[in-house]
């Protein structure tokens, strides 16, 4: 009965570990991510990810990369990709001089 505890609490602490180093992944460079919904070309609704950089505002506008689910893949499968490229953009606006933080 004791290692059935144990099994649970451990199996308990993996998970909130795993969605806290998850939640620290993707949001790692100050990235923000919107959960976005908007009408597909049939009309029914579409869901996906937006990724925004942190240094895109109204006055240093940035690419922002909208990951939307695809063939065998859901939204959140594209999350590596995602935050790899808007944290490029990030970097790029940074080279050029026109990252303000």
């Amino acid at each position: 009965m004791r290692s059935r505890w144990s099994l649970a609490i451990a199996g308990l602490v993996l998970i909130v570990a795993g969605g806290l180093l998850a939640h620290l992944t993707q949001t790692s460079g100050g990235i923000r991510i919107q959960d976005i919904r908007f009408a597909g070309a049939k009309g029914n609704i579409m869901s996906a990810l937006l990724y925004i950089p942190a240094n895109a505002t109204a006055q240093t506008p940035a690419p922002g990369i909208l990951a939307v689910h695809g063939y065998i893949n859901s939204r959140e499968t594209q999350d590596g990709f995602a935050i790899e490229f808007a944290l490029s953009a990030q970097s790029r606006h940074r080279r050029q001089g026109q990252y303000r933080p």
